[in-house]
């Protein structure tokens, strides 16, 4: 599997289960989900994660967080990030 579709399917789990804390208000008010970056670390969250936006019909912002490459390190945030 290549990084591209592993990214994608491990996007697609985060948002459609429950590791991501998303309310129901939240996934109810989502049109799409934008991934802004490919698996890294970074200075505010050293687990390597992607970072995600979900988006509603006129493209405003419904909620930003961070995907963990590996899943048993989820978890959930929102802006202002935190480590686990």
């Amino acid at each position: 599997m290549t990084l591209l579709r592993e990214t994608v399917v491990k996007v697609a789990t985060a948002v459609s289960g429950s590791s991501l804390g998303l309310t129901k208000n939240e996934k109810d008010r989502t049109d799409k989900v934008v991934v802004h970056s490919m698996p890294h670390p970074s200075p505010e969250d050293p687990r390597v994660h992607s970072t995600i936006t979900g988006e509603d019909e006129s493209g405003k912002e419904v909620f930003r967080k961070h995907v963990a490459y590996d899943p048993s390190k989820e978890a959930w945030l929102t802006v202002g990030w935190i480590q686990p």
